[in-house]
């Protein structure tokens, strides 16, 4: 019975974390996209710094730390929209400024592995949220900007698909494991299935999503649903190394049934940058 409520609990706020995903790009609304996406974010950044044990007794500087992701986020909005001011840029050069100055005048052991790890955040979680509001945003031939997101679902139906599939691939035929020491539940068995369904899914994409995707061909799609669910795989690996050396098993407790925003984001945070390498290759080949 109780396995039945977990079941239960979990497929519902799933759902309800799916909606809160999709429902800004299904309205076109850039006001709820910033929001959500907002608290997505400062969220993310969080749970990273307890993961990391980044400023845990300097709730302030966590704080800072958040504001800066929601800046990249916004940032990349007015970049996508051709908004190119050098002056946008100075709150990041602020940060980076007084993270480097922090460290370097303070006499403390732990402000060193705090500045890489400040860094590291910013990588990790501040450029696939930039580049999530920039990748929002399509130019139409009359020069418009227009808050579509077609490529963001794209990239999420990939790694819902591949999560899934290796999740029911695994429990079906898994048999080998695929990383014991990070997460000993995944299996090489349940990775093929997951990738594999993953890119029979986006060699769709031209039919789903033609007007990104209607240029490109089957095949094509194909390659870049492969990779980029192989990197989301990667990305669930990194944050449980992450909750490995921080020795707990969510990142969060937010979302019943599923952890923390981190739990639900990790594999899409290198899923994205790897869409959008690929994204740029194929405009520029």
């Amino acid at each position: 019975m109780r396995a039945l409520s977990n079941i239960f609990v979990r497929t519902v706020f799933g759902a309800v974390y799916v909606l809160l995903i999709l429902v800004p790009f299904l309205l076109q609304s850039e006001w709820l996209f910033a929001i959500v996406f907002s608290f997505i974010a400062f969220t993310a950044v969080v749970e990273f710094n307890k993961l990391t044990s980044i400023n845990r007794t300097r709730p302030l500087r966590t704080i800072l730390d958040g504001i800066i992701a929601v800046w990249m986020l916004l940032n990349g909005m007015l970049v996508a929209k051709g908004m190119y001011l050098p002056e946008v840029w100075l709150p990041l050069v602020v940060y980076l400024l007084y993270t480097l100055l922090k460290s370097l005048f303070s006499d403390k052991d732990a402000e060193l592995p705090n500045i890489g790890n400040s860094l590291m955040m910013l990588t990790y979680i501040g450029v696939p949220i930039f580049l999530t509001a920039y990748l929002s945003y399509q130019k139409l031939p009359t020069g418009e900007y227009v808050f579509m997101g077609s490529r963001i679902i794209a990239v999420f139906l990939i790694v819902w698909i591949a999560d899934s599939a290796a999740y029911l691939s695994g429990m079906a035929f898994g048999k080998h494991p695929l990383w014991p020491a990070l997460s000993p539940k995944k299996t090489i068995e349940g990775l093929v299935g997951g990738v594999a369904f993953a890119a029979i899914v986006a060699s769709l994409f031209p039919i789903f999503f033609p007007s990104v995707y209607g240029a490109y061909t089957w095949y094509s799609c194909t390659i870049y649903g492969l990779l980029v669910s192989l990197m989301s795989v990667l990305g669930d690996l990194f944050e449980s190394m992450l909750k490995r050396r921080a020795g707990v098993k969510d990142s969060g407790h937010l979302i019943p049934g599923h952890g923390g925003i981190l739990d639900r984001i990790d594999s899409y945070l290198m899923a994205l940058p790897t869409a959008f390498i690929l994204y740029l290759l194929a405009h520029t080949c």
